[in-house]
């Protein structure tokens, strides 16, 4: 009878089972002690399946769908459910502790629609009341939480309903309110502690940054201003600290501020590093995971695609990649690079345990961890940032040095070259008188030796050639080490011009070539030794380089100034040669009247002479055709 009675019973037990297993619950009891209870295990999941046209469901129709065997397990591991469509979840709670007063939450901060439901067994449905709500400063909640009343000894059922782009893992847990408030609070104090280390940091950043503008400061602001951003949205807590900001928004900012920092950030890691440093295929693989971040993330902000695992996936390998990149700068000596190789390997470990849990992997998720690594990136980012700053200044304080020590040097020989403009140029202008009258005497001989004429004329070339090197080098002195002081006045251009005209028509009518000149009224504000240089050197060039027609010199007015040209007929310049033509010692192939090229410095005289007198040089040349060099300047003042 008692062996009946046994079996009878074990029976009865085994049907109540199925019964249960049937109907989709089993009741959870949370025991006498008042700790925090993961529900994951018993909680039954169904989706929501609507007609077109047919109302959303309640509470009531997910538990009798649940009822009926519609219910979906939850995997914990494998390929993470997801679904568009609202998701809900039902779970039996009795608890035999004195407390009455819980807290429901699921632990996604990020999760952005999440309703919950209470009813005492046999009794209706009650929406719970959610305490995740921003209704002031610092008033919320990270995690979706609603607020639970439980009598002991009594049975409750909890509905969740959930609609999620992350996986649906329902990691749902129920903690005593004072217990979860005082969780709360001191999640939150870290949570301010994350958030003030790198504010004083950016503080102490941007009080440098007018002093060092130059440094690539901005690069380490931007970097620490997006990462704060991307950690208040990933904690969940960015509502919470800034109420203006709903829940509902953070997702958005926080892709946004991620995808900002993958590009900001590698950037900055070619610049810090040097790009020349880094291999092309290093650049490339980086380059490709910031595209599929900015990609990943725009579509999942407009809700095209459900990209979250490549998103959060991309988000894993870039600091990688960047660290990867800091490391081979370390080992070719880039300063601070290890330090900040470590800055991005902290981000490895920080991205890791944001996927555990936006994925749903790990049951707790490990936000102190990540706080910390926030508030770790920021201190070694400002680290780095300020060892930066003082290695740019100690490397450009000392290139300041050395050019400071090679301008002393070029300015004193420049001064002392052209100081001794008269020791210089007297000796040899003895020279050339010595050299007319042996020439001379030679000529009144009754009988002269016909070598010792030829003798002295190639002396004499020899000097000319001397006393115009001469004369350039002097002039280039005294413009270099500002010796040449512009005295500019009124000044008519006929007398100038009619003079110089003479001189050079002498040259040209030996070259065969013919020296025209236009009769000007023009009277211009000029230094008058200067500008003669100017015309002179114009004039040289154009007799030097023509072979056949001549030279023409004209004055006209344009736009309130007066235009001096010297028009040739010469064989034109390239456009290669017209770009180059007044840099110094840019010589053009030789004349076709003279052994050798010239200096190539009589243009780049003409150009910085005329920039010393506030004048302006034009060349318009055509190939076959001749070349036209044009001097503007400004006209008299009447009233002077």
């Amino acid at each position: 009878m008692t062996a009946r009675l046994r079996w009878i019973g074990l029976l009865l037990w085994l049907c109540l089972q199925c019964a249960g297993y049937a109907q989709g619950l089993s009741i959870v009891s949370l025991g006498q002690g008042e700790q925090e209870t993961m529900l994951r295990q018993n909680i039954r999941m169904v989706a929501e399946k609507v007609a077109p046209g047919g109302a959303a469901w309640g509470p009531q129709e997910a538990a009798d769908a649940i009822a009926q065997g519609q219910g979906i397990e939850i995997r914990m591991k494998g390929v993470p459910y997801r679904s568009d469509l609202p998701h809900w979840g039902v779970v039996r709670l009795r608890h035999d502790a004195r407390e009455t007063d819980w807290v429901v939450y699921y632990r996604l901060a990020t999760l952005e629609n999440v309703q919950a439901f209470a009813r005492q067994e046999g009794g209706t449905w009650e929406p719970l009341q959610a305490l995740h709500l921003q209704r002031s400063f610092l008033s919320g909640y990270h995690y979706p939480s609603f607020a639970l009343s439980m009598r002991g000894q009594a049975s409750y059922e909890i509905a969740l309903r959930v609609q999620t782009r992350a996986p649906i893992r329902m990691p749902v847990l129920v903690a005593p309110a004072y217990r979860f408030y005082d969780q709360h609070r001191g999640d939150l104090v870290q949570a301010g502690i994350a958030l003030a280390v790198p504010l004083v940091v950016l503080l102490y950043l941007a009080a440098l940054l007018p002093s060092r503008l130059d440094l690539g400061l901005r690069w380490f602001i931007a970097l620490i201003a997006l990462e704060s951003i991307g950690a208040m949205w990933v904690s969940g807590h960015g509502h919470v600290l800034l109420p203006f900001l709903s829940r509902e928004h953070w997702p958005i900012i926080g892709r946004l501020a991620y995808m900002a920092m993958a590009v900001v950030g590698w950037l900055h890691v070619e610049r810090f590093v040097g790009r020349h440093r880094l291999p092309a295929a290093l650049r490339m693989a980086a380059w490709l995971t910031v595209v599929l971040i900015a990609v990943s993330g725009l579509l999942e902000i407009l809700r095209l695609v459900n990209t979250r695992d490549v998103f959060t996936y991309a988000l894993m390998l870039f600091p990688f990649i960047a660290m990867c990149a800091c490391l081979l700068g370390r080992s070719k000596g880039v300063p601070y690079a290890g330090i900040y190789a470590a800055v991005w390997g902290a981000f490895i470990l920080a991205a890791l345990i944001s996927v555990l849990g936006l994925l749903g992997i790990a049951a707790v998720t490990g936000w102190n961890v990540y706080y910390a690594q926030s508030s770790v990136a920021a201190i070694l980012f400002g680290l780095v940032a300020v060892g930066h700053v003082r290695e740019r200044e100690r490397v450009i304080q000392a290139e300041r040095l050395k050019a400071q020590q090679l301008n002393d040097t070029l300015a004193i020989r420049q001064r002392f070259f052209a100081a001794t403009n008269h020791d210089l140029q007297q000796p040899v202008h003895s020279l050339g008188i010595y050299l007319d009258l042996a020439r001379t005497r030679l000529g009144q001989l009754a009988q002269p030796d016909s070598r010792l004429t030829e003798f002295l004329s190639d002396a004499k070339a020899s000097y000319t050639g001397v006393a115009q090197f001469l004369d350039v080098l002097l002039d280039m002195a005294r413009l270099d080490a500002g010796l040449l002081k512009p005295k500019p006045r009124n000044l008519p251009l006929e007398p100038l011009l009619e003079r110089l005209g003479r001189e050079y028509q002498l040259i040209a009518g030996r070259a065969g070539l013919e020296l025209r000149r236009l009769p000007t009224e023009a009277v211009v504000f000029s230094d008058p030794h200067l500008l003669e240089r100017i015309v002179r050197n114009l004039l040289a060039n154009a007799v030097r380089y023509t072979q056949s027609g001549g030279v023409l010199i004209a004055v006209r007015s344009r736009q309130g100034q007066w235009r001096l040209d010297v028009f040739d007929t010469g064989p034109g310049l390239t456009p290669q040669d017209q770009e180059q033509l007044f840099s110094p010692f840019h010589s053009l192939s030789k004349s076709p009247r003279e052994e050798q090229s010239g200096m190539g410095l009589g243009l780049y005289i003409v150009k910085a002479l005329s920039q010393r007198l506030g004048h302006t040089v034009e060349l318009k040349s055509q190939m076959g055709r001749g070349s036209r060099f044009s001097i503007g300047m400004q006209a008299a003042d009447e009233g002077a």
